[in-house]
């Protein structure tokens, strides 16, 4: 007998859903495509079909923003505005050539003593712009080079008295360095490994620790060397007691500022301990307890 075309083809269907295996069809399901069509290439379907679509380029929407009726001219995509945007970022390629002539420099500067503009070099890298972000004084532990730089900006170059490496304006400014490191980068507990203040309290008291000592040791030599000169002017008479104890004096008094700034050093490390986590820091309470001990022997 004759047969329905339309059934004919309801028949060819199912035998070709019938044809597809319970896993091909659950692929199909999942992947929301009709059993019919064709199966899409690989990586299908371990991964999505790969689909070119067309790029639209600041040339191509400005055309078809001008096809609309009424036309839309976004001047912003022209393209003067595009060289004049291009020509404002210097390729990424300049900008790190250029921290690497300056960081050059820099070294170079330093190995020769001239901190002046070793100074002035690093100044340069801080400003600099790299990536669209400034330089991250952490990276690699440039944040040293900083507090170095200004220990010898203010060293003295001639000292009728005593030779000291260092003036008290550079340790002053190189403890400013610290106090604003610790400040722009705190302790946070979700980046516990980045360089942050944890790293920079260390370094700060230990630079206020040499400081002390410094100061006193320049002081006791300065003393020292006055009451020679003083003996040196009248070789036939001996040193009075008057002079000896003008000299003991000047010296206790110069242990006294020494117990006096320790004591102080003393108290903000107690200040600090106050909060976590610096207060289980291993570092820091060494330090804590080689500072008590300092203050007992003085």
């Amino acid at each position: 007998h004759d047969s329905d075309p339309d059934d004919d083809d309801d028949d060819g269907d199912d035998g070709d859903d019938v044809a597809l295996t319970p896993a091909d069809a659950l692929q199909y399901r999942v992947a929301g495509l009709d059993p019919q069509t064709a199966r899409p290439p690989p990586p299908f379907p371990h991964a999505a079909a790969t689909r070119t679509e067309p790029k639209l380029s600041p040339a191509a929407i400005q055309k078809e923003l001008a096809s609309l009726d009424p036309p839309v001219y976004a001047s912003g995509l022209s393209s003067t505005a595009r060289v004049t945007s291009a020509s404002s970022q210097p390729p990424t390629n300049l900008r790190q050539h250029h921290l690497g002539v300056m960081t050059a420099v820099m070294h170079s500067c330093l190995l020769k003593g001239d901190y002046q503009r070793a100074g002035r070099a690093w100044g340069m890298i801080l400003r600099g712009n790299y990536h669209g972000k400034s330089m991250d004084v952490r990276t690699s532990g440039r944040w040293g080079v900083g507090a170095e730089i200004l220990l010898h900006r203010y060293s003295q170059k001639e000292n009728n008295a005593v030779d000291l490496l260092f003036t008290e304006e550079g340790f002053k400014a190189a403890r400013d360095y610290y106090e604003r490191l610790i400040l722009e980068y705190p302790y946070r507990q979700t980046h516990q490994r980045f360089t942050n203040s944890l790293t920079f309290y260390p370094a700060m008291f230990g630079l206020w620790i040499h400081e002390i000592c410094e100061t006193k040791n320049a002081s006791i030599a300065m003393i020292e060397k006055s009451s020679n000169n003083t003996s040196d002017l009248d070789d036939d008479t001996a040193e009075s007691m008057s002079d000896i104890e003008d000299r003991e004096a000047q010296i206790i008094a110069v242990k006294a500022k020494e117990l006096k700034q320790a004591k102080e050093l003393a108290q903000r490390l107690d200040e600090l301990f106050l909060s976590p986590p610096f207060d289980k820091h291993a570092d820091l309470l060494r330090l804590r307890g080689m500072v008590s001990l300092w203050i007992g022997d003085l």
